[in-house]
């Protein structure tokens, strides 16, 4: 929270993982200060390359569940969920990760500071991975 409040934002990932699929995925989070002033946490998912990758079908065709853990009250999550519909970071990577997909404004920071979601200087972050519901894809979704 103090990169993003100074201006330096890195990316953190999480060591890439598979999913029961056999997607190489992880999960990644950018603090990072916008140019009005107020600092957020950006949340994202990619996909890397991985030893899977000829034997699975792409595009990857999942419903995505970003959430930030409310550690002393699991019902009050905060969370976001999107489908990989044919956007280019669920295509089969031609390179080391794809593009990654996410919510730059995921989470303001000021209010995470002193709130519930932060318990022993720690922020715990859920990336569900789900097959749709027949014939979701191709349809417009509020999010």
């Amino acid at each position: 929270m103090t990169d993003a409040v100074s201006e330096e934002s890195p990316s953190l990932y999480s060591p890439p993982a598979y999913t029961t699929g056999g997607y190489c995925v992880s999960g990644q989070v950018r603090p990072y200060k916008h140019r009005s002033g107020t600092s957020y946490l950006g949340v994202y998912i990619a996909v890397w390359k991985g030893q899977y990758d000829e034997q699975i079908s792409w595009p990857m065709r999942k419903m995505i569940r970003l959430s930030v853990i409310n550690q002393y009250n699991p019902s009050e999550n905060v969370g976001f969920t999107f489908p990989t519909d044919d956007k280019p970071g669920f295509q089969r990577p031609t390179t080391l990760i794809n593009s990654r997909s996410g919510f730059p404004k995921f989470f303001m920071l000021k209010p995470l500071n002193d709130s519930e979601f932060v318990k022993n200087d720690t922020l715990h972050i859920e990336i569900k991975l789900e097959d749709p519901a027949p014939g979701s894809f191709g349809v417009a979704e509020k999010h």
